[in-house]
């Protein structure tokens, strides 16, 4: 790695580990998830949160839900509702007239995805030369992950959207501690994210978030059972789903008794393999029957890497995956109404815009 890096900065290195999850992080909740289907237990996908009420008589919530995939309203009940929104959750807690000591701060964070040197096996940290921040090299796959910036916004809407001076930050920074030089046609995939950082309601922020923790705050509420959590990160995802149990199963079982579990389980990934890559990825029909994955996009950026790996959404940087982006588009095509000459032609000219 020191080959890598400009030669005032190698003067000396401390070694640190860097914690991962298997596949990807979207994959490590859906396994959370998709291990405890069962009759009692159904997680829906693709549903959006419309609105609903407290039914004080049911001692229930009323949900109201719209599938944004196939279209249709559902409705449904919960004894308990736990927030778990991001950086929607203060939204939703007004929407349903639920308060809260805290509130979030949104920290947008964007990170490139670089063509992989050889020599390059272990992350690496360094300095940010513009703020008081470290940044990141990371080895992923085919690909080095660089980043991540740090910009507070007003409105996580704002934050889904990578900006020129985005990139142009990250290379400046990029070309400041390593050797090799890397042109912005050359960076094979954008990732872009916004950060809840939790925050007493009160409080007023001013200029940088590096401060700000990155622990996750618990707010159950004292008149309705509604929790809301602000905050956290995934090295703390666990600890934070045992705070929450505990106050479930309080809710639940006044008598201390532990809420049923499920044994729902998951059948081994099966796995397929796409043009460009050398690592296998999980076959998209196994997705589709197992996974909930009923879109091209989701299957390419959410349960596989593909999109991440590969240039252009894995359409390659001359087109020459389409032939095959569009076969995996003719496994999605559900209730759409028979087949289309082209079926991965509007992901194309998704990723062309």
């Amino acid at each position: 790695e020191r080959e890598l890096l400009k030669a005032p900065a190698a003067g000396y290195c401390l070694n640190y580990e860097e914690g991962v999850v298997e596949s990807s992080d979207a994959r490590l909740v859906g396994q959370w998830i998709f291990a405890h289907r069962s009759e009692g237990e159904v997680p829906l996908n693709y549903c959006r949160l419309e609105g609903g009420e407290y039914d004080c008589s049911a001692k229930a919530w009323r949900l109201d839900l719209t599938d944004t995939l196939q279209g249709g309203q559902r409705r449904t009940r919960a004894r308990v509702v736990v927030n778990a929104a991001g950086v929607w959750t203060d939204s939703i807690n007004e929407r349903f007239r639920r308060e809260s000591p805290y509130r979030h701060v949104f920290s947008k964070g964007v990170f490139l995805g670089l063509p992989r040197d050889p020599r390059h096996q272990l992350p690496l940290m360094v300095r940010s030369e513009s703020q008081s921040d470290y940044l990141c090299l990371v080895p992923w796959g085919p690909i080095s992950l660089w980043g991540p910036t740090e910009t507070v916004i007003a409105d996580p809407a704002q934050g889904f959207q990578i900006q020129p001076d985005d990139i142009r930050i990250l290379l400046n920074e990029f070309h400041a501690h390593f050797a090799p030089r890397v042109t912005p046609a050359e960076i094979v995939s954008l990732r872009c994210g916004v950060r809840p950082l939790a925050v007493p309601r009160k409080y007023d922020c001013h200029g940088s978030s590096l401060h700000l923790t990155r622990g996750h705050r618990m707010h159950p509420d004292p008149e309705r059972p509604w929790i809301s959590i602000y905050g956290g990160k995934l090295t703390a995802c666990a600890s934070l789903v045992r705070s929450v149990l505990r106050v479930i199963e309080g809710l639940l079982s006044p008598r201390g008794q532990k809420a049923r579990g499920s044994d729902g389980a998951v059948p081994p990934v099966e796995y397929d393999r796409f043009p460009g890559l050398t690592q296998e990825v999980p076959a998209a029909s196994w997705c589709l029957q197992n996974e909930m994955c009923y879109t091209l996009e989701d299957y390419l950026r959410r349960r596989t890497n593909i999109a991440q790996w590969v240039p252009r959404g894995g359409l390659g940087r001359e087109d020459e995956y389409h032939r095959h982006v569009a076969g995996l588009a003719e496994v999605f095509q559900i209730g759409n109404g028979g087949p289309v000459p082209d079926p991965g032609a509007l992901y194309r000219r998704k990723i062309q815009h």
